[in-house]
């Protein structure tokens, strides 16, 4: 072998080169470390944090999250399956690591948005609030630990499950001041979360939910428009039921429905399972989603009397009769005149106005 052709190996000027990459590395690191050290200070601001741009969410695995008020939360969804449409839809979520103290996510909204991969316009929106040494929410049912503390857990679970989870590609999550509709303290007269009006606001809590196993403390109404008419109610008026003759009953075994604030719920529900005619008034205001809500009832005697008390605060009425989902008698239902406040009965099958409402 020749001078020329002999491999040659210079160790010295390898080291200088692997140096050089080395210092390159130090310095790109550092600037990592800022930039990512940066995106976790806590700010004015509500934070976005956006999941997964491109593939479907993996449902039940926990991803870390910064908000303004938090720069360490866990959010995990979940997906359950429905029957009805045999497929597996976003169930409710759970929100771990939470910092509930003073300084950090108190009277604050935390807002979970879901998109697909393909679309700006979030699936659907829910709001979890920590305020008087407690969690709230209005879209679904609320299990927590550790609350007033920097561990704090909660996890909603979601009165509806409507959106299919394969559809799910990405959630945002953001904090913001709570107002009422993101289920801050609500006053009468505010846009509540299902986009209606507080007309009630209950001294006390008050039994209310589809079996009369929850507490409430607000109604609110329907906006004026709630089916389309500026009027407020259907366009025209409608009988209460198909089921004309028999008695609903009540939970309790009674001949006749409940007129109690904290009834109407219970009361839509079982008159609607005795029959659910299309277009009758217990099965119209059931069906109404406002808010993508699925609460809404026909309110009692007493719900509605409320609801007339803040009638030119709701707005939109008709100066005329509206129907109750309380029942006198078999055949007869309390009705009240909101051109004059007076409460009287008619006949199922007469035609009178609905708004619809819904306690939380």
């Amino acid at each position: 072998m020749d001078s020329t052709s002999h491999y040659h190996d210079d160790p010295e000027d390898s080291h200088v080169r692997l140096s050089g990459l080395n210092k390159f590395t130090r310095v790109f690191i550092f600037i990592f470390l800022i930039v990512t050290a940066g995106s976790f200070l806590k700010t004015t601001l509500a934070a976005n944090i956006t999941i997964n741009s491109s593939n479907a969410i993996e449902f039940g695995q926990g991803v870390l999250a910064t908000t303004a008020c938090d720069n360490n939360i866990l959010v995990t969804p979940y997906a359950s399956f429905s029957n009805s449409t045999n497929t597996f839809k976003l169930s409710g979520f759970k929100i771990s690591n939470l910092d509930t103290s003073v300084n950090g996510c108190v009277d604050e909204a935390l807002t979970l948005n879901f998109y697909s991969d393909t679309s700006s316009v979030s699936l659907g929106s829910y709001a979890v609030v920590y305020t008087a040494g407690a969690f709230a929410s209005n879209a679904g049912t609320l299990t927590s630990s550790g609350g007033g503390t920097t561990a704090s857990t909660v996890t909603l679970t979601l009165s509806s499950a409507s959106i299919p989870s394969g559809n799910v590609s990405k959630f945002t999550v953001q904090s913001s001041a709570s107002t009422c509709a993101t289920g801050g303290v609500c006053q009468v007269g505010d846009t509540g979360p299902g986009g209606g009006i507080i007309f009630y606001k209950a001294v006390s809590p008050f039994i209310c939910g589809p079996t009369r196993a929850a507490s409430c403390t607000y109604l609110e109404a329907a906006p004026a428009s709630w089916s389309g008419n500026a009027n407020g109610d259907t366009g025209t008026s409608v009988s209460w039921s198909g089921n004309t003759t028999q008695s609903v009953g009540s939970a309790g075994g009674d001949t006749s429905t409940a007129t109690a604030i904290g009834w109407g719920y219970r009361n839509t529900l079982a008159a609607v399972a005795q029959d659910s005619t299309p277009t009758k008034a217990i099965t119209l205001a059931r069906a109404y989603n406002g808010g993508g809500l699925s609460d809404w009832f026909l309110p009692t005697k007493d719900e509605l009397n409320q609801l007339y008390l803040q009638k030119n605060i709701v707005g939109g009425f008709k100066p005329s009769s509206y129907w109750t989902s309380s029942e006198v008698s078999a055949t007869n239902i309390y009705m009240q005149d909101f051109s004059n406040g007076v409460s009287w009965s008619n006949g199922k099958s007469g035609g009178d106005g609905i708004r619809p409402v819904r306690a939380f």
